[in-house]
Parts: structure tokens; C-alpha cells; sequence
């Protein structure tokens, strides 16, 4: 299998791409920035036409959290404008490839579609576009993720942070703690990414499949800041300093547990032994 990956040198993308390349898939990347859109066309043009992908994966996003002018013109670049030049450039140089988009679960408030921010409009906007292409012929799913971890992941992400709270014994201010959280593991993620992948691959029209990866089981930060203090032995009020922060305005308690899951998925990494290997590799490098 041909896979082209957008934004290989995330933390999902890199995943994904060593993942492909060890498994023995023919991958290449291409990288996209704002502006630079006419080169990127070009480029992306010359790619599929030598390397005529099987499927398209893009991993690229601006998470900006903004909304004035110079943000909205990243975030509807990166989010918005690149997986339509994609589904373009699919549905007229390579009608066979499918594609494979993400969401995240901000987009929604408990069950209802209302968007966190700037970033979760533009990610709702985007699955707009794959619905128009779809209607072409795109074959596309766009994957809605919750809270991504493992291991070699750089973003300041709750679990991040709190593991550095606990290798480096500096207290963590935080809000109040109450908002609930699912984390998937990427080993996870990628698991879900090849079962969509065959599951686009039986349908022989243009389609648009939706599907959450997340294990329906979420649990408070507050919870989380507890497990990853147990495991280290330490006393999560030495670790976290709640209510430090207020909340957000738009602050999210509660996550949308309804929402479709992929197929013959479930998640198989355990949560503890998850933490303790991200625990232990913030201890190796002190990151």
C-alpha cells in the first residue's frame, strides 16, 4: 500500500509514519504551510502523479486557539483550505485514493454540535468540504479524536504536564479539576486508521463515514492527576494545586459519549500501563 502522510512530523503523523514504514507500506510525506499555497499545489500535484497514492492521510492541523484575524487566516489554512486542496487534487488526478481527515471532540458540548473555539469550527467546517468532494466520488473519513498520548510526544498536554509534575516535584497549578477526559493511546489511534481504511476500501461510491475514537469511558482531570500520582507514589495534593486557575469561559465538563465509534474497535492499551510508560520516559529524559 502507497500512503502519503500531511504533517509527518507531528505527534500523530510521526506515529503514523513509522508505524506504515515498519509494517513495509511505501510512505512518503509532503508538508503544507499558510501561504504557501500555490507551491504546495504544485508539489502536491508532482506527488501524486509519481507516486500515485493508495491513500492520503492528513495529519496536519492548526491547533491555534485564537480568533482574531491573523488566527483565523492559519487556522482556515491549515484546517480548512489543505484537506480540500487534497480532496481536489484526489477526485481529479487520483480517483481511487482515499482519504483519511481528523476531527476532535471540541466540536461537540456533551451532545450537541457547538463548537469549543476557533480551531473546532474550522474542524467542523473542513468535514463540510469532504462532504461536497464526497459527492464527487471521495472516498474520506474523518476521524473525531479525543485525548491523545505515548510516548516521544512533545505538545503541553494535561498528561505531559502532569507528568513533569511528578518527575521534576513541582506543584502543577491548575483550574478545578472537574472537567472529564478520554485518553487514547496512539497505538490505539493507529488501530482505528487501518480498520477505516478497509472499511473505505469496500465502498464503491463517494462517501463521507464519521466516527469517534474514544472509549466512551471518560474520567475527570482530577481522577487522572490521582492515577498518575499513585503510580509515581506521590500525594496528588503535593502534585496539584487545584483551583489555582478559574475556569474557561467555555469551559467543557462533560464529553460526548454518544457519538459513533469505528467499527470492530475498541481500545486495547491499558490506561495504567500507559501512564507508567510515559511516567518512566519523562524520568529517562527528564522532559
Amino acid at each position: 500500500m502507497r500512503v502519503l502522510i500531511l504533517g509527518a512530523s507531528g505527534f500523530l503523523g510521526s506515529h503514523i509514519y513509522r508505524y506504515m514504514e515498519e509494517s513495509g507500506y511505501h510512505v512518503e510525506s509532503i508538508s503544507y504551510r499558510p501561504g504557501e499555497d500555490d507551491e504546495f499545489i504544485g508539489n502536491l500535484k508532482k506527488v501524486i502523479n509519481s507516486f500515485n497514492p493508495e491513500v492520503i492521510l492528513n495529519t496536519g492541523a492548526s491547533q491555534n486557539n485564537k480568533d482574531d484575524p491573523e488566527s483565523m487566516r492559519e487556522l482556515s489554512s491549515s484546517n480548512i483550505l489543505l484537506p480540500s486542496y487534497l480532496a481536489w487534487a484526489i477526485n481529479n488526478y487520483t480517483p481511487n485514493c482515499l482519504l483519511i481527515t481528523f476531527g476532535t471532540s471540541w466540536q461537540f458540548n456533551n451532545k450537541e454540535y457547538l463548537p469549543y473555539n476557533a480551531y473546532a469550527a474550522t474542524k467542523h467546517a473542513a468535514e463540510a468540504m469532504m462532504k461536497h468532494y464526497s459527492q464527487d466520488g471521495l472516498r474520506v473519513a474523518s476521524l473525531l479524536l479525543h485525548d491523545t498520548y505515548g510516548l516521544n510526544d512533545t505538545r503541553k498536554k494535561i498528561v505531559n504536564l502532569l507528568a513533569n509534575s511528578l518527575i521534576h516535584r513541582k506543584k502543577l497549578n491548575m483550574s478545578g479539576g472537574e472537567q472529564e477526559i478520554d485518553l487514547i493511546h496512539i497505538e490505539d489511534v493507529i488501530r482505528a486508521i487501518m480498520l477505516v481504511i478497509k472499511l473505505l476500501k469496500k465502498q464503491n461510491s463517494g462517501c463521507l463515514m464519521k466516527y469517534a475514537v474514544c472509549s466512551g469511558k471518560p474520567l475527570k482531570i482530577k481522577e487522572l492527576a490521582e492515577i498518575m500520582s499513585n503510580i509515581d507514589n506521590q500525594d496528588v495534593a503535593k502534585v496539584c494545586n487545584f483551583g489555582f486557575y478559574p475556569y474557561h469561559r467555555r469551559e467543557r465538563f462533560k464529553l460526548n459519549t454518544q457519538l459513533e465509534a469505528v467499527p470492530g474497535w475498541m481500545p486495547k492499551k491499558d490506561l495504567i500501563n500507559g501512564l507508567k510508560e510515559l511516567i518512566n520516559e519523562h524520568n529517562e529524559h527528564k522532559i
